[in-house]
């Protein structure tokens, strides 16, 4: 005997199977930055205070300053041996040419660098070129300078070499030196 009964196949339609996914992609991405976020920030503020300590080799303790409102700054600390002032340390973020920039810059009481540091989490300058803003050979021109800093292929005082092929860069990370350098003074004198 045959059998005429004809079974339909239930298929779900393409667009309900994506949204599906994304929903669940979604769910997933979301659980895991609540999961994580803490842990980042930790790891961040970790390596700020190491690179804080490596500025200022001799600081036994970094106090974060209240900034005011319309400050240019992100963060200012003060570095301490004791009671006493060793320098400051000011953190800015300019615009470099794929992304923001944060440079770190640390200054004694007479408002000379002691050194720099570049990069950030946004971090993004193009390899082999903005990215060796974050190098020493660059950063360590800065060390002995006081504002105001200049960009110069000729050299002289108070200027830096631009990395070749990467002025933006070098100009942003100049920038943020110079506007830290000119905070902490202003927040010297309040």
């Amino acid at each position: 005997m045959e059998s005429n009964i004809t079974v339909k196949k239930f298929s779900v339609p393409a667009w309900l199977r994506l949204t599906l996914i994304s929903l669940v992609a979604a769910v997933s991405l979301a659980g895991t930055n609540l999961l994580t976020k803490d842990i980042i920030a930790l790891h961040a503020s970790e390596h700020t205070q190491m690179v804080m300590a490596a500025l200022v080799p001799g600081a036994s303790s970094f106090v974060k300053q209240t900034l005011a409102a319309d400050s240019p700054l992100q963060n200012l600390t003060v570095a301490k041996k004791g009671d006493d002032t060793l320098a400051y340390i000011a953190t800015s973020v300019k615009q470099g040419y794929a992304g923001p920039i944060e440079i770190l810059t640390a200054v004694d009481t007479n408002h000379v660098v002691l050194g720099i540091s570049v990069g950030g989490s946004e971090f993004a300058e193009t390899a082999g070129l903005g990215s060796l803003a974050k190098e020493e050979p660059f950063t360590s021109q800065y060390i002995g300078l006081s504002a105001p800093i200049t960009l110069s292929k000729e050299g002289g005082d108070n200027t830096i070499d631009a990395i070749s092929g990467a002025t933006i860069t070098s100009t942003a990370v100049t920038d943020g030196v110079n506007e830290s350098i000119a905070a902490i003074k202003e927040a010297e004198q309040k």
